[in-house]
């Protein structure tokens, strides 16, 4: 499976990290130029240096032929907008959103339902994980 994460992060590194152990194909989004460096680097995957709302990043990432895009940056509005525009613009089948605040979370699941922006909205967890992810089959 082909999946496109929006935010390199810990929670962003750390879900490459165990969907590659599964053998998916991973690429990753991260507008910070350091970061992109060092995730480049410690996980040996493409890394799109850039802005995940922007549409020539997201083609770059080559989002039109992923399985799944997961949207784990820090801010909710970007993680919603995101995972709508992954969807109705590049036509990505399951798209993941991660809301930090727990406020947004019935919010950010109602919006990506209705405007067909999102399959799932976790609820970002005190350690730094999301609840309510989804396990993507292997490979």
């Amino acid at each position: 499976m082909k999946v496109c994460i929006a935010g390199g992060g810990r929670v962003g590194m750390y879900l490459a990290q165990s969907l590659l152990s599964h053998h998916h194909k991973v690429t990753i989004i991260e507008p910070q130029e350091a970061l992109c460096r060092t995730l480049a680097d410690t996980l040996d995957i493409p890394v799109i240096c850039g802005d995940s709302l922007s549409f020539d990043t997201l083609r770059t990432a080559d989002v039109a032929s992923c399985d799944a895009f997961v949207a784990v940056t820090n801010t909710d509005e970007t993680n919603l907008v995101a995972c709508q525009i992954a969807k109705r613009e590049f036509g990505v089948n399951r798209t993941v959103a991660r809301a930090s605040n727990p406020k947004n979370r019935d919010i950010l699941r109602g919006e990506l339902r209705r405007r067909g922006g999102g399959d799932r909205g976790g609820l970002g967890e005190p350690d730094g994980g999301a609840a309510g992810q989804e396990h993507l089959p292997p490979g």
